[in-house]
């Protein structure tokens, strides 16, 4: 089959799918994880696509506090591709469209976290007794997990938009229905990303 070259009408379609992706690796260094390629397909001109960004955790755990911490800075990983998606031109992030997007198009995002979110609580709560206390830990720590990877994103929101526009070249270049891949080798020698992370560290 044929594949569509990609219209230069959906470059911001392009960009939006892209800065999710970014979302994910650039908050996976953030907090310590190796990351690995970005990729995406957009498979059709309605938005629709999918995409991946490879993450490992890059030491050894020993602990169950360890495993919380894990849990709990995957869990920003997560929801990071969503509210990356949602940021402006002046790199704020829109809570309301960041959650759309966690609804819609990052079921799968939103599904793997709030299963680790229910992991976290049976390790921060292990004595809880009732539903409503349970339901009331769970929204605890699905906010303060939401609001951490808005502020990392937030923060981090220019080597977002750098990585997002590489691979959304790349998009552009492989046309619908194509896989455009962004190798982890062509981000971390990056400039800017060598000068906040430093060298690349390997799983």
């Amino acid at each position: 089959m044929k594949l569509q070259l990609m219209p230069n009408h959906l470059r911001p379609m392009a960009l939006r799918v892209a800065k999710h992706e970014a979302g994910h690796f650039i908050v996976g260094r953030v907090h310590g994880f190796w990351c690995g390629d970005c990729s995406a397909t957009i498979v059709h001109a309605n938005g629709a696509y999918h995409g991946g960004a490879d993450i490992k955790l890059a030491c050894s755990l020993t602990s169950l506090e360890d495993v919380r911490g894990y849990l709990e800075r995957r869990i920003q990983v997560l929801y990071a591709g969503a509210v990356a998606e949602s940021l402006t031109s002046l790199g704020k992030v829109d809570n309301q469209i960041a959650i759309d997007r966690l609804k819609s198009a990052a079921k799968d995002d939103y599904s793997k976290a709030r299963e680790l979110i229910q992991l976290v609580r049976s390790i921060q709560h292990p004595e809880c007794k009732s539903e409503p206390e349970w339901q009331a830990q769970l929204n605890e720590i699905d906010s303060k997990m939401w609001n951490a990877a808005a502020v990392c994103v937030e923060a981090e929101h220019e080597l977002i938009q750098g990585v997002a526009e590489r691979l959304t070249d790349e998009l552009m270049g492989a046309g619908l229905g194509a896989t455009a891949t962004l190798r982890a080798e062509e981000v971390n020698s990056m400039p800017a990303i060598v000068d906040r992370f430093g060298a690349d560290p390997k799983p």
